[in-house]
């Protein structure tokens, strides 16, 4: 006869206190060890990066609406410069 924990899964067995620092945290023999590539580290500062970066600019939206709503929006804009400054924040 089998017996099994709770929805059928097989009960594990607690971790001993002697398995375990004072602190509750595994002794440095049961730990797990993680290691990340430079690639992982740099995709997690992208990441971060992109999480702190606004997606709008909402002080040139709010200008440009408001010249557009006044009627005096006008639009000479140095493309290749945009561009330009598009590419090096890239």
């Amino acid at each position: 006869m089998k017996i099994s924990g709770p929805n059928g899964l097989p009960q594990m067995a607690p971790a001993t206190a002697s398995s375990r620092t004072a602190g509750g945290t595994p002794k440095s023999n049961d730990a797990a060890r993680v290691r990340l590539s430079s690639d992982a580290g740099f995709v997690s500062d992208v990441q971060k990066e992109v999480a702190d970066t606004p997606m709008v600019r909402k002080d040139v939206v709010d200008s440009v609406r408001s010249a557009l709503e006044a009627g005096t929006f006008e639009n000479d804009i140095d493309w290749e410069q945009t561009l330009d400054a598009l590419a090096t924040d890239l």
